[in-house]
């Protein structure tokens, strides 16, 4: 059975449950809070949730939607929260004027507006993230994170056009373009990029360790913070076990 679209109301009640789903908010708040960044900025709107709960821990919010249909439903709601400035458009676009209005404060860049199927926009062109870092190349003290790595790391699945997609190494370029030097990890489904700085380092780091830790545990069975020595040897194992049993039924 397909639900009903929800409305709204719907999606308050949603974000109110707890941290948005899908966005790694413990520890956008960490660098945050270590950085001094008081500004989040959106691309990829959806339905509103990561910025309701982003409007409870930033100062100001930024959020970019490109679907007409999308913003129409959510923005009224989202403008209502008093500190939510909802902007219809290309992220392309719009980012410019954002970050013409930011000062030298870090800020938090959640970059999630490539299509998605469904009621998102941008089939046809799939995804706008080379053009959005390429803006943002001259703010060397943002904390950014980018939505669905895996499409990066490998080919997006039908019905996406590869093509439209850059791979993790062009990612990788542009966030370097400029003579820039950031710390970078793949962690869960999210590429994040820092500043080199240790303190920011160390506590991305940490982050990354413990969902290594929870992702292996999970394959293996194992009570998380079990994972050293031959418990990884056997994690290892049983993971080429999986990958020769998938091979083997294609």
């Amino acid at each position: 059975m397909i639900p009903d679209r929800p409305t709204a109301d719907t999606a308050v009640l949603t974000a109110s449950e707890g941290p948005p789903k899908g966005f790694p908010s413990r520890i956008a708040l960490d660098l945050a809070q270590q950085s001094g960044a008081v500004t989040f900025v959106e691309t990829g709107t959806y339905r509103g949730i990561t910025t309701r709960w982003a409007s409870s821990h930033f100062e100001k919010v930024y959020t970019i939607e490109r679907a007409d249909n999308l913003f129409n439903t959510y923005s009224a709601s989202l403008r209502s929260l008093g500190n939510v400035q909802p902007l219809l458009g290309d992220s392309r676009v719009m980012l410019r004027e954002i970050i013409g209005t930011l000062d030298a404060t870090p800020a938090v860049f959640w970059l999630d507006g490539h299509w998605s199927g469904g009621e998102t926009a941008g089939h046809g062109d799939e995804c706008p993230l080379m053009d959005e870092l390429a803006l943002m190349s001259r703010r060397t003290g943002d904390m950014v994170f980018i939505d669905d790595a895996r499409f990066f790391l490998s080919a997006p699945p039908k019905p996406h056009n590869p093509s439209h997609w850059p791979t993790i190494v062009d990612v990788i370029e542009v966030l370097r373009a400029g003579g820039n030097r950031p710390f970078v990890q793949v962690v869960d489904d999210v590429i994040i990029s820092i500043p080199d700085i240790p303190v920011l380092k160390k506590c991305l780091i940490e982050y990354a360790q413990e969902r290594a830790d929870i992702f292996w545990s999970k394959c293996a069975g194992i009570p998380s913070g079990a994972v050293t020595g031959g418990v990884f040897s056997r994690i290892f194992h049983k993971v080429q076990l999986l990958l020769h049993a998938t091979e083997n039924s294609t």
